[in-house]
């Protein structure tokens, strides 16, 4: 089983509260009223390789690299400890919200291509989407000022 990794757009403390339920809650996040946009990026992949989407998308707009990891400003749930942690939750700045809201439609092939090209692997349709995923979930996040919140998971 690889890593469970997912961005959802909407009210933090509502899904803190739920991302800090034991194991085995009803809830599920990507559908909860409370979640306005949900983007799935379980693609066998690991976090730090989402640090290198992220510098793909600011080299797409001619801006200089961002990191997810170093984006991340408020820790919602999980360990906080990377040497025992099976999951965190964590909130995105509005900074690197704003710079993925406004990527345009067009850019998100040639992004998630350039992205996996880098982690050695071929592109795949659903990278694309959920590069295409993300990109929606940031303009929604965006436009009706949610927070973004980066979940993962063993």
């Amino acid at each position: 089983m690889g890593i469970l990794m997912d961005f959802y757009a909407g009210d933090a403390k509502r899904i803190a509260e739920v991302e800090n339920e034991p194991e085995g809650s009803d809830i599920e996040l990507s559908s909860a009223p409370f979640v306005k946009a949900h983007a799935d990026f379980s693609l066998h992949i690991v976090p730090d390789d989402l640090d290198v989407l992220m510098s793909a998308l600011c080299a797409r707009r001619g801006l200089p690299p961002k990191t997810l990891t170093g984006s991340l400003i408020e820790h919602l749930a999980g360990s906080t400890d990377p040497m025992e942690a099976t999951s965190a939750a964590d909130v995105v700045s509005t900074e690197l919200v704003e710079m993925v809201a406004s990527m345009q439609d067009s850019d998100i092939p040639p992004v998630a291509e350039a992205w996996l090209r880098q982690l050695g692997v071929e592109p795949t349709d659903d990278a694309e989407g959920a590069v295409g995923d993300l990109v929606r979930l940031c303009r929604v996040a965006h436009q009706e000022n949610l927070a973004v919140v980066f979940s993962w998971s063993l």
